[in-house]
């Protein structure tokens, strides 16, 4: 038989390459389709959590800066719990958590069933924010954390003076 009339095809070692190459190419599409996914959810989780602490720091704010039967804004503060109805100024919410959260008359929120908020309020000093302290200066931090089902936590922040001037609000999270 003539040497140029030979059969032409696929070996064994050609098939076994581009099997691999296949495997590896789909691997790398399901990982990142897996991530697109995963982040995705996180996403939809941050605008819920973030959506949920807007609307406890946008109560918090409708409160007096201290309380309106204590002199001099002193920390006059009783734990309250389970009925933010009687909260009548932003102390109040301090160290003050609830799982689930609850709507203000003390009703379980549904679309919030495995998550929690807690929130904080401190007096800070006018200079440096960063440090809490016991006597009032007249500025207080508030900040409400959203944890998420999956542990992840979100974080509003602001400021509020006892004029009602209030910094702009940072946010953070916990991946």
């Amino acid at each position: 038989m003539n040497r140029s009339c030979r059969r032409r095809g696929v070996t064994l070692i050609e098939v076994a390459a581009s099997t691999v190459l296949v495997g590896l190419l789909l691997t790398a599409s399901l990982k990142t389709t897996a991530a697109v996914t995963r982040w995705r959810a996180i996403g939809v989780e941050r605008a819920k959590a973030f959506a949920l602490a807007d609307e406890r720091l946008q109560e918090m704010l409708s409160h007096p800066y201290s309380d309106p039967e204590s002199p001099l804004g002193q920390y006059l503060w009783v734990p309250l719990r389970y009925n933010r109805l009687l909260f009548d100024d932003i102390d109040d919410y301090h160290d003050y958590s609830e799982s689930p959260p609850e709507e203000v008359n003390g009703v379980d929120r549904a679309d919030y069933a495995d998550w929690s908020i807690r929130h904080d309020v401190h007096r800070v000093d006018p200079d440096n924010l960063s440090s809490v302290i016991g006597s009032d200066q007249g500025v207080r931090r508030v900040r409400v954390t959203v944890t998420s089902p999956a542990g992840r936590d979100y974080v509003r922040t602001t400021y509020v003076t006892r004029d009602r001037i209030r910094s702009s609000a940072e946010y953070s999270q916990n991946l």
